[in-house]
C-alpha cells in the first residue's frame, strides 16, 4: 500500500488547513472528496496519516466485496 500512498500524495497538491477525520486544524493537508448538496459543495480534507488510513480501509473493504456497502464499478 505504501506505493498507492506516495503516488495519491503526490497527485494532490497539499495545502495547510483542517483534517476532517481527527479535527485537527493547522496541518499539512489533502483534499479526499467532497460532500455534494442542492445548495453547496464542500471540499473533505484529510491530513496524511488520515487519508492513510482511509486507504487502508478501502482497501480492506475491496478484499471482499460482498460487503453490502461495497459495490463493483462496471465499465
Amino acid at each position: 500500500m505504501n506505493d498507492m500512498v506516495t503516488a495519491v500524495f503526490r497527485a494532490e497538491t497539499p495545502a495547510l488547513g483542517g483534517c476532517f477525520l481527527c479535527e485537527r486544524q493547522g496541518l499539512q493537508v489533502f483534499r479526499v472528496g467532497e460532500i455534494v448538496s442542492p445548495r453547496a459543495v464542500t471540499p473533505l480534507t484529510a491530513c496524511r496519516a488520515c487519508a492513510e488510513r482511509l486507504l487502508a480501509l478501502h482497501d480492506t473493504a475491496t478484499l471482499d466485496p460482498v460487503r453490502p456497502y461495497m459495490r463493483t464499478r462496471t465499465p
